[in-house]
């Protein structure tokens, strides 16, 4: 067997044997009071362990689930307290940088080797394996959402006609509507994808997950710890349309060269019941509001609703202390902050988070290459 289907089978057989043991009183799609079924999204990451007998090692480090994004308005309230964007394999990514602060504390670490003045290195003999139960939104799954409708409604669209007007100077397309505009392939798209949802600013996961191609997929702070950045090697995917991915991930970013190689690797299904995943989007199906994070190593579990944790929502005010989730931008750095060796006094999180200058570089550098990047509100605090 090919060695890289070998590693996606592998990775999908871990982490939906994982999320089917997981015994939680909630965060799994239920059936509602009125007979209603929710669906939701897996994702997870791994590290991999590559082997000489295409038997490779693969150890789960986080999983989530999610589809929710919260509108651009709560950033103005939020202040580092709450997670804004809340699909699955964004929340992942988050629970993975929780991890790399953890083991940083380490004495040892398995998966960190430590360098000079309070750095540290990925481990390279593990590559990192990204499972997702469907394409991500946006630009990686445009065609293979075309191919999934009967109607021609979303290929052309007014609206999306002038969200897509080019600019004189840029020629580049404007933000559109995850779902719309299926004619339009390479451009941004925002989320949520659904017209009659309240629009974000938040980009898709395609977008993201291409800059993270560039950037590594340490965030700001993380990444003054892990200089060398830490890359996704494999996108794990059921299915997929190799066009989309080949789009998305190679030939948008192309003409950049710092950039990490994405192999998008289809897994096979098995009927075995215990690798299942029962929760994929169906017909008359309702999206699940709550997000399973799950930290295999650590054997911790905590649900989000609204971008807090379950039972913690307030409307239009942060939670309390005890509501914020362990990857909000608070938390994180209160984490950040016991293993970083920094001297520098910096009086607010934005200030800190755009103090890396090289991966700041980086992340303008791969945005502008995809086109008009609308940045979100910021979700600044002080740090005095």
């Amino acid at each position: 067997m090919n060695i890289n289907k070998a590693i996606a089978n592998e990775v999908y057989k871990n982490l939906t044997c994982t999320f089917n043991g997981l015994l939680v009183k909630s965060g799994k799609p239920i059936v509602r009071s009125n007979g209603v079924k929710e669906w939701t999204v897996l994702s997870g990451i791994c590290a991999v362990e590559k082997n000489d007998d295409a038997n490779p090692n693969v150890e789960l480090i986080a999983l989530a689930t999610g589809v929710k994004c919260l509108p651009d308005k709560t950033r103005e309230y939020s202040h580092g307290s709450i997670v804004h964007d809340s699909h699955a394999e964004i929340l992942v990514l988050r629970l993975f940088n929780w991890f790399i602060l953890k083991e940083c504390q380490k004495k040892h670490s398995q998966y960190l080797l430590k360098g000079l003045k309070g750095t540290y290195y990925w481990n390279k003999k593990y590559k990192l394996a990204l499972y997702i139960s469907e394409p991500p939104c946006g630009d990686a799954s445009t065609l293979y959402l075309a191919s999934k409708t009967n109607s021609t409604d979303n290929w052309e669209d007014e609206q999306d006609k002038d969200n897509c007007a080019e600019e004189p100077k840029t020629k580049k397309p404007k933000l559109v509507r995850g779902r719309f505009g299926f004619g339009q392939l390479g451009i941004i798209r925002s989320k949520p994808g659904r017209l009659d949802s309240i629009p974000t600013k938040s980009k898709s996961c395609s977008d993201k997950l291409t800059v993270k191609q560039v950037t590594g997929v340490t965030n700001a702070l993380v990444s003054l710890l892990l200089p060398d950045g830490v890359y996704i090697d494999y996108l794990v995917l059921g299915e997929f349309k190799e066009e989309d991915t080949n789009r998305c991930f190679n030939s948008r970013i192309s003409n950049i060269e710092q950039k990490q190689a994405l192999n998008v690797v289809k897994f096979d299904k098995k009927e075995d019941e215990e690798y299942e995943y029962k929760f994929h989007r169906q017909d008359n199906f309702q999206p699940s509001p709550l997000s399973l994070l799950y930290i295999a190593p650590y054997n911790f579990v905590e649900v989000l609703n609204n971008g807090v944790k379950n039972g913690s929502y307030i409307k239009n005010k942060p939670p309390k202390p005890s509501g914020e989730s362990i990857i909000c931008n608070k938390q994180l750095y209160q984490l950040f902050t016991q293993v970083y060796q920094g001297t520098k006094t910096y009086t607010s999180y934005n200030e800190l988070k755009v103090s890396n200058e090289e991966r700041q570089h980086l992340k303008d550098k791969a945005r502008s290459t995809l086109g008009i990047w609308t940045s979100t509100s910021l979700d600044d605090f002080s740090l005095l």
